[in-house]
């Protein structure tokens, strides 16, 4: 799953026993109702908060995690999570499509290139066979030379 949204706040990592790391972020989502959501990112997925800043339009790559959980006085009680493990900034995806515009204008350009050598083989090939029928037809007046002579 993904959420397109802006960011409104990272909050600082958080470290807890046996070396447990997260930190979590405020988006707000870009639809028809926006809600601001917080993602949390955890062990070495903490790091690719690091280059975000506020106000930037990014693109999350998420996974719902859903959690048991018992209170002291026994209750049980349930929680969910949203967990983020990949983050597209949308630059970077404006740059991608750029590279798939530039990547067709080449095809585009191989393809007209390709042509035009083709052509230019079509050309070669029809002069060769000019020449070729020219030597045929020397070859064949040579002939005829010596089919002249008396003896």
């Amino acid at each position: 799953m993904e959420i397109i949204g802006t960011v409104k706040k990272i909050l600082d990592l958080q470290v807890y026993k046996n070396n447990f790391k997260k930190r979590e972020l405020l988006i707000k989502t870009e639809e028809q109702y926006p809600q601001i959501l917080i993602i949390e990112f955890i062990l070495d997925k903490t790091k690719l908060l690091n280059s975000l800043k506020k106000d930037e339009k990014i693109k999350i790559f998420i996974n719902l995690k859903g959690k048991k959980w018992t209170t002291k006085t026994g209750e049980t009680r349930f929680f969910n999570s949203i967990q983020g493990w990949k983050i597209e900034t949308m630059k970077d995806k404006e740059i991608e499509i750029e590279i798939d515009k530039d990547k067709d204008k080449i095809d585009k350009i191989d393809i007209e290139t390709m042509k035009d050598k083709i052509e230019t083989m079509k050309d070669k090939i029809e002069t060769m066979k000019d020449k070729i029928e020219t030597m045929k037809t020397k070859k064949k007046q040579q002939n005829n030379e010596f089919d002249e002579l008396p003896f």
